[in-house]
């Protein structure tokens, strides 16, 4: 027996009832609840990272590039500037990955580092 999906944000946000139904009509392939896929294959597919990178323009679009050339989706992204253990001209670029599946999240782990990045693995 497997268990039903969570409702996610998409579906179940503080919208009128026409609003979250044009939503879920929307969003029925992208959303893992909605299409009916249990959560944990999703949750699979989704990783966090984060990469100290220089605080340089055209930092971010690399590791964009880099992701997206190796088949994967940037869902989120945190630039942070200023905070706890970093240092001047550095930032934390914590990101939101989603990939076909484990396998797939190493190998675009593989290719960040192969171009010189230094991802960390981010715990949900």
């Amino acid at each position: 027996m497997t268990t039903p999906p969570a409702r996610c944000s998409c579906c179940s946000s503080g919208r009128s009832s026409s609003s979250r139904q044009r939503a879920r009509s929307a969003s029925r392939r992208s959303c893992p609840a909605r299409s009916g896929t249990p959560a944990v294959v999703a949750a699979s597919r989704y990783i966090g990272i984060r990469i100290m990178l220089p605080d340089r323009p055209g930092q971010l679009a690399r590791v964009a590039q880099v992701i997206s050339e190796a088949g994967a989706n940037v869902v989120e992204v945190l630039h942070t500037r200023h905070g706890q253990g970093l240092v001047i001209n550095e930032v934390a670029l914590d990101l939101s990955i989603e990939a076909r599946g484990p396998e797939h999240a190493q190998e675009v782990i593989k290719r960040l580092h192969e171009v010189g990045f230094r991802p960390e693995l981010l715990e949900h």
